[in-house]
Protein backbone atom coordinates (compact mmCIF):
# COMPACT_ATOMS: atom_id res chain seq x y z
CA UNK A 1 0.00 0.00 0.00
CA UNK A 2 3.03 2.10 0.89
CA UNK A 3 4.05 1.59 -2.31
CA UNK A 4 1.19 2.59 -4.47
CA UNK A 5 0.66 5.71 -2.71
CA UNK A 6 4.81 6.57 -3.44
CA UNK A 7 3.81 6.00 -7.23
CA UNK A 8 0.77 7.85 -6.84
CA UNK A 9 2.78 11.10 -5.35
CA UNK A 10 5.46 10.31 -8.40
CA UNK A 11 2.98 10.42 -11.14
CA UNK A 12 2.72 13.48 -12.94
CA UNK A 13 -0.59 14.61 -11.59
CA UNK A 14 0.93 14.81 -8.05
CA UNK A 15 4.86 15.21 -9.14
CA UNK A 16 5.39 15.29 -5.44
CA UNK A 17 8.92 13.64 -5.21
CA UNK A 18 9.59 14.89 -1.30
CA UNK A 19 6.30 13.42 0.23
CA UNK A 20 6.94 10.65 -2.40
CA UNK A 21 10.16 9.92 -0.38
CA UNK A 22 8.79 9.41 2.94
CA UNK A 23 6.57 7.31 2.04
CA UNK A 24 8.55 5.05 0.10
CA UNK A 25 10.71 4.84 3.55
CA UNK A 26 8.32 3.63 5.15
CA UNK A 27 7.49 0.93 2.12
CA UNK A 28 10.97 -0.09 3.05
CA UNK A 29 10.92 -0.22 6.30
CA UNK A 30 7.98 -2.63 6.36
CA UNK A 31 10.08 -4.60 3.62
CA UNK A 32 13.14 -4.12 3.30
CA UNK A 33 13.27 -6.49 0.52
CA UNK A 34 10.78 -4.62 -1.39
CA UNK A 35 12.76 -3.65 -4.60
CA UNK A 36 9.89 -1.77 -6.64
CA UNK A 37 10.19 0.57 -3.68
CA UNK A 38 13.99 1.22 -3.67
CA UNK A 39 13.36 2.16 -7.74
CA UNK A 40 10.92 4.41 -6.59
CA UNK A 41 12.78 6.17 -3.96
CA UNK A 42 16.05 6.48 -6.50
CA UNK A 43 13.77 8.24 -8.94
CA UNK A 44 12.70 10.70 -6.38
CA UNK A 45 15.90 11.35 -5.08
CA UNK A 46 16.98 11.71 -8.45
CA UNK A 47 14.07 14.49 -9.24
CA UNK A 48 15.32 16.43 -6.06
CA UNK A 49 18.52 16.40 -7.53
CA UNK A 50 19.90 14.13 -4.62
CA UNK A 51 22.15 11.79 -7.33
CA UNK A 52 24.30 10.14 -4.43
CA UNK A 53 21.49 8.99 -2.28
CA UNK A 54 19.70 7.92 -5.63
CA UNK A 55 22.66 5.59 -6.40
CA UNK A 56 23.16 4.09 -2.29
CA UNK A 57 19.34 2.99 -2.83
CA UNK A 58 20.34 1.58 -6.38
CA UNK A 59 23.34 -0.43 -4.58
CA UNK A 60 20.89 -1.76 -1.91
CA UNK A 61 17.92 -2.79 -4.86
CA UNK A 62 21.23 -4.24 -7.14
CA UNK A 63 21.65 -6.97 -4.23
CA UNK A 64 18.05 -8.12 -4.66
CA UNK A 65 17.68 -7.82 -8.52
CA UNK A 66 20.84 -7.00 -10.69
CA UNK A 67 18.98 -7.66 -13.94
CA UNK A 68 16.37 -5.50 -13.87
CA UNK A 69 16.66 -2.48 -16.99
CA UNK A 70 15.41 -0.19 -14.35
CA UNK A 71 17.72 -0.54 -12.08
CA UNK A 72 20.74 0.73 -15.08
CA UNK A 73 18.32 3.44 -16.52
CA UNK A 74 17.79 5.13 -12.96
CA UNK A 75 21.93 4.29 -12.40
CA UNK A 76 22.45 5.93 -16.00
CA UNK A 77 20.21 9.13 -14.79
CA UNK A 78 22.01 9.53 -10.97
CA UNK A 79 25.70 9.67 -12.91
CA UNK A 80 24.46 11.93 -15.81
CA UNK A 81 23.38 14.29 -13.16
CA UNK A 82 26.56 13.84 -11.19
CA UNK A 83 28.91 14.22 -14.57
CA UNK A 84 29.58 10.86 -14.67
CA UNK A 85 28.99 10.47 -18.77
CA UNK A 86 31.30 7.89 -19.29
CA UNK A 87 29.29 5.60 -16.27
CA UNK A 88 25.77 6.97 -17.85
CA UNK A 89 26.57 5.81 -20.99
CA UNK A 90 27.52 2.37 -20.16
CA UNK A 91 24.39 1.87 -17.55
CA UNK A 92 21.97 3.37 -20.25
CA UNK A 93 23.35 0.33 -22.43
CA UNK A 94 23.28 -1.90 -20.22
CA UNK A 95 19.52 -1.04 -19.71
CA UNK A 96 18.67 -1.22 -23.53
CA UNK A 97 20.65 -4.69 -23.65
CA UNK A 98 18.02 -5.87 -20.76
CA UNK A 99 15.26 -4.67 -22.31
CA UNK A 100 14.73 -2.94 -26.06
CA UNK A 101 11.24 -1.85 -25.29
CA UNK A 102 11.93 0.26 -22.22
CA UNK A 103 11.53 3.37 -23.95
CA UNK A 104 13.08 6.25 -21.04
CA UNK A 105 16.41 4.24 -21.47
CA UNK A 106 16.54 5.51 -25.28
CA UNK A 107 15.72 9.02 -24.05
CA UNK A 108 18.43 8.92 -21.09
CA UNK A 109 21.27 7.34 -23.51
CA UNK A 110 20.49 10.35 -25.89
CA UNK A 111 20.52 12.53 -23.12
CA UNK A 112 24.15 11.02 -22.13
CA UNK A 113 25.59 11.16 -25.51
CA UNK A 114 24.67 15.11 -26.00
CA UNK A 115 26.43 15.92 -23.37
CA UNK A 116 29.18 13.48 -24.29
CA UNK A 117 29.15 15.94 -27.71
CA UNK A 118 28.70 12.44 -29.63
CA UNK A 119 25.85 13.71 -31.96
CA UNK A 120 26.14 11.19 -34.11
CA UNK A 121 25.72 8.29 -31.43
CA UNK A 122 23.11 10.44 -29.90
CA UNK A 123 20.61 9.77 -32.86
CA UNK A 124 19.20 6.44 -32.69
CA UNK A 125 18.28 6.34 -29.41
CA UNK A 126 16.48 9.59 -30.08
CA UNK A 127 14.48 8.96 -33.23
CA UNK A 128 13.71 5.83 -31.49
CA UNK A 129 12.46 7.36 -28.24
CA UNK A 130 10.64 10.58 -30.48
CA UNK A 131 9.28 7.96 -32.06
CA UNK A 132 7.11 6.26 -29.43
CA UNK A 133 6.79 9.49 -26.98
CA UNK A 134 5.47 12.49 -29.30
CA UNK A 135 5.21 15.05 -26.68
CA UNK A 136 8.80 15.15 -25.20
CA UNK A 137 10.10 18.86 -26.84
CA UNK A 138 13.49 18.24 -25.00
CA UNK A 139 14.26 15.03 -26.71
CA UNK A 140 12.78 16.71 -30.22
CA UNK A 141 15.38 19.61 -29.37
CA UNK A 142 18.11 17.08 -29.15
CA UNK A 143 17.14 15.28 -31.55
CA UNK A 144 17.20 18.85 -33.92
CA UNK A 145 20.40 18.90 -32.96
CA UNK A 146 21.55 15.68 -34.53
CA UNK A 147 20.17 16.76 -37.78
CA UNK A 148 22.11 19.52 -37.57
CA UNK A 149 25.14 17.61 -37.29
CA UNK A 150 24.19 15.33 -40.16
CA UNK A 151 23.70 18.57 -42.53
CA UNK A 152 20.38 17.80 -42.96
CA UNK A 153 19.04 20.98 -42.69
CA UNK A 154 15.53 20.78 -43.75
CA UNK A 155 14.76 17.87 -41.33
CA UNK A 156 16.39 19.96 -38.62
CA UNK A 157 13.92 22.61 -39.39
CA UNK A 158 11.01 20.87 -38.91
CA UNK A 159 12.41 18.74 -36.09
CA UNK A 160 13.38 22.21 -33.88
CA UNK A 161 9.99 23.53 -34.86
CA UNK A 162 8.00 20.53 -33.21
CA UNK A 163 10.27 20.82 -30.44
CA UNK A 164 9.29 24.95 -30.13
CA UNK A 165 5.65 24.25 -30.68
CA UNK A 166 5.81 21.67 -27.57
CA UNK A 167 7.93 24.72 -25.49
CA UNK A 168 8.12 27.74 -26.98
CA UNK A 169 10.69 28.78 -24.62
CA UNK A 170 13.28 26.05 -24.91
CA UNK A 171 16.69 26.79 -24.72
CA UNK A 172 18.42 24.14 -26.89
CA UNK A 173 15.62 24.20 -29.64
CA UNK A 174 15.97 28.25 -29.61
CA UNK A 175 19.57 28.41 -29.41
CA UNK A 176 20.09 25.83 -32.05
CA UNK A 177 17.55 27.33 -34.65
CA UNK A 178 18.65 30.58 -33.79
CA UNK A 179 22.36 29.38 -35.52
CA UNK A 180 19.99 28.09 -38.52
CA UNK A 181 18.86 31.20 -39.24
CA UNK A 182 22.22 33.31 -38.33
CA UNK A 183 24.00 30.63 -41.50
CA UNK A 184 21.55 31.67 -43.49
CA UNK A 185 21.81 35.23 -42.49
CA UNK A 186 18.04 35.58 -41.62
CA UNK A 187 19.34 37.81 -39.02
CA UNK A 188 15.61 39.14 -37.75
CA UNK A 189 14.16 35.75 -37.17
CA UNK A 190 18.10 34.53 -35.75
CA UNK A 191 17.98 37.24 -33.52
CA UNK A 192 14.58 36.54 -31.90
CA UNK A 193 15.64 33.11 -31.32
CA UNK A 194 18.26 34.11 -29.50
CA UNK A 195 16.89 36.42 -27.04
CA UNK A 196 14.59 34.03 -26.13
CA UNK A 197 16.71 31.52 -25.38
CA UNK A 198 18.90 34.35 -22.95
CA UNK A 199 15.64 34.87 -21.37
CA UNK A 200 15.34 31.31 -20.21
CA UNK A 201 19.05 30.83 -19.60
CA UNK A 202 20.86 34.43 -19.50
Amino acid sequence: AYLGQGRVYMSTAFDNPADARMILRQAISDDPFLVEAYFELANAEIKLLHYDLALGYLETAARYNSTSPELYALRAQAHLGLGNIDRAISNAQRANELDTTHLLTYRILGEAYIADDNLAEAHWPLSTYTTYVSDDAQAWAWLGMTYVYYQEIDTAYEILNQAIELKSNLFDARLTRGQLYLDEEEYDLARQDFATALGTNP
